[in-house]
């Protein structure tokens, strides 16, 4: 009989890749506690490799790795955190800019208004100072899109046909044709306007086309010229802005006056009344038949900042001065 090795602590012992078998049965003799704590330390060692000094765990994490391409499930983890991140970054950073774009095109077209009406004043302001240098008359050249506010005039508005005529139904419904808003128009005049009851006092055009009556009220090429034999007719828009061009227009009353200066001459209309009428029947007031001389003022009502105004007021008046201009 073989007698069982006794396993001191202090051995630096490696256990054997194959155990020898021991005949416990043949061992009559109390085994040593040491012995019994050697022989338990063993078989956890072999049973429990991962409780070694820790060689098993780095062997399960480098193999862990090999199969994540080095990633442990906290590198994944916070590789997905990052990704998440950056999609959220991307999406607010989107978000934002296009809150900021909404915002800035919400202010430009807010302000865009403001912008045109204060080119359209600033032309018609140089233009009566130029006039009143020269009486003989004064142009300026502007970019259509810096005059005009898409949409503040629909060309062919307003029929015109003389008392008794009937509208030509297959009649167009725009007489001109639409300009570029970066075309480069000559506005042109040679008569101011004065109307003392609304503190106005402006350069007129020698036509009514659309692109003259972004910057001033003109005169319809077909009625009298001031001073003459006839009615000379001027149209005018309403404008938004107080006092801008025919805006007050409503306020002019009989009794008050209209001054019309051209050519070295004033001449002094009286009002005799004021009519809201349909666009139908503007040719009535326009083309009246008359041995006087007689001025008619037409524009739209009411004011809307949408649509065409379903009136028009006339203001009507006859020729009761002429004098020199100074």
């Amino acid at each position: 009989m073989r007698r069982p090795r006794i396993v001191s602590e202090m051995d630096n012992f490696v256990p054997a890749k194959k155990h020898e078998s021991t005949d416990l049965d043949s061992v009559t003799s109390v085994p040593d506690p040491t012995h019994k704590k050697a022989v338990s330390s063993d078989k956890q060692k072999a049973s429990s490799p991962l409780q070694h000094t820790g060689e098993g765990i780095d062997e399960f994490i480098a193999l862990k790795k090999e199969y994540c391409n080095g990633e442990t499930d906290q590198d994944i983890t916070d590789i997905n955190i990052a990704k998440g991140s950056k999609q959220r970054r991307i999406v607010t950073n989107a978000l934002t800019l296009f809150a900021i774009l909404c915002f800035a095109l919400g202010i430009y077209f807010v302000a865009l208004p403001s912008i045109v009406h204060k080119n359209q004043d600033d032309a018609a302001r140089k233009l009566l100072e130029e006039l009143k240098k020269n009486q003989d008359g004064a142009e300026i050249t502007v970019r259509a899109g810096d005059v005009n506010a898409p949409g503040s005039f629909s060309p062919g508005q307003d029929i015109l046909v003389r008392p008794g005529e009937i509208p030509d139904p297959n009649r167009p419904t725009t007489t001109e044709e639409p300009i570029d808003r970066d075309a480069v128009i000559t506005i042109k005049t040679d008569t101011i306007m004065r109307i003392p009851k609304i503190d106005l006092e402006i350069a007129v055009a020698p036509n009514v086309k659309s692109s003259s009556l972004w910057v001033l009220p003109g005169h319809y090429p077909a009625s009298a010229h001031p001073g003459k034999k006839g009615v000379a007719a001027y149209f005018g828009h309403r404008m938004y802005g107080r006092g801008r061009h025919f805006n007050r227009l409503n306020e002019v009353e009989k009794g008050d006056t209209i001054e019309i200066q051209r050519k070295g001459k004033i001449y002094t209309y009286t009002v005799d009344a004021q009519h809201i009428i349909e666009p139908i029947d503007l040719g009535t007031y326009v083309f009246e038949e008359t041995s006087k001389a007689k001025i008619v003022l037409v524009t739209c009502h009411p004011i809307q900042t949408t649509g065409v105004p379903e009136y028009r007021i006339v203001v009507q008046g006859h020729l009761t001065n002429t004098r020199d201009a100074e």
